[in-house]
């Protein structure tokens, strides 16, 4: 599962708001993060319907993409997308906004993968609380909550996923937070499968930052970018400032040795 942190400045004593699955990236500028594991990243265009997604880290043929559910609705409403060079441009049903959970996977002799990831159509729709806890592949890495509309994880706060395996809670389950330019932090799940994340309260500094006495994304050309989305201009460092703070992108890894397979799910 991959995400976009920001970290605010000033008041909030390095508290920013961190990003998930809202991504203002270009194709080339997304291939450039390849340090971080296999993950499914969301391009932000601002088109409230659609959206592209590519694959980075990993070669999958098609991608499953599950609406948010209404109460009593059967099934699961999953449907498959092809990818093509690992890359599709998904839409939204013509009925139904809200968050949607899309995945890939791809299994060896040892070792069965599962890139998750989700992203919000910005019309009415559903909560995507039914759509979450139905079992969906062997190990699952669960948001609990997902953050509302427009809103990111604040660094510096706990905030808790859930860890399954066979739809049930997996207690002691390992989950990793990798974020670029920072060590890889190890979580473990209590025993209703909950791991508790905390990110760190301030950005890893960029290249530069300290002998410039400026932030990343302050310099000369960089822009601010509402409603909290982190946008890369023209001032250098992991990403312009938003209102909320620089940014830099992180994935969340779940992993599980089970049955002579390693499992593992970002």
């Amino acid at each position: 599962m991959e995400g976009w942190g920001n970290w605010a400045r000033g008041m909030a004593a390095g508290l920013g708001l961190w990003g998930m699955m809202n991504f203002s990236l270009s194709w080339a500028e997304a291939a450039s993060n390849a340090s971080l594991p296999p993950r499914l990243r969301v391009v932000e265009t601002g088109e409230r319907t659609a959206a592209p997604l590519e694959l980075l880290g990993g070669e999958a043929e098609r991608v499953r993409v599950y609406p948010p559910l209404e109460r009593g609705e059967a099934g699961d409403g999953a449907w498959e997308e092809p990818l093509r060079q690992g890359r599709v441009r998904l839409n939204a049903r013509p009925d139904r906004g809200g968050y949607y959970w899309m995945e890939t996977s791809w299994e060896t002799a040892d070792a069965v993968t599962t890139v998750t990831t989700a992203h919000y159509f910005s019309q009415p729709g559903p909560a995507p609380t039914r759509m979450l806890a139905r079992p969906k592949h062997r190990l699952e890495l669960i948001p609990h909550p997902l953050p509302r509309e427009r809103q990111r994880y604040r660094g510096g706060e706990p905030w808790p996923f859930q860890v399954r395996f066979d739809g049930q809670p997996l207690s002691g389950g390992t989950v990793r937070l990798h974020i670029e330019g920072l060590p890889v932090a190890e979580f473990v799940a209590d025993a209703s499968g909950l791991a508790t994340v905390h990110p760190p309260a301030r950005a890893p500094k960029a290249a530069g930052e300290a002998a410039s006495g400026r932030g990343p994304g302050n310099g000369p050309g960089s822009k601010g970018e509402g409603k909290g989305e982190g946008r890369k201009g023209g001032g250098g460092g992991l990403g312009n400032h938003s209102r909320h703070g620089p940014s830099s992108p992180f994935v969340l890894e779940a992993i599980h040795e089970r049955e002579g397979k390693r499992f593992v799910t970002t």
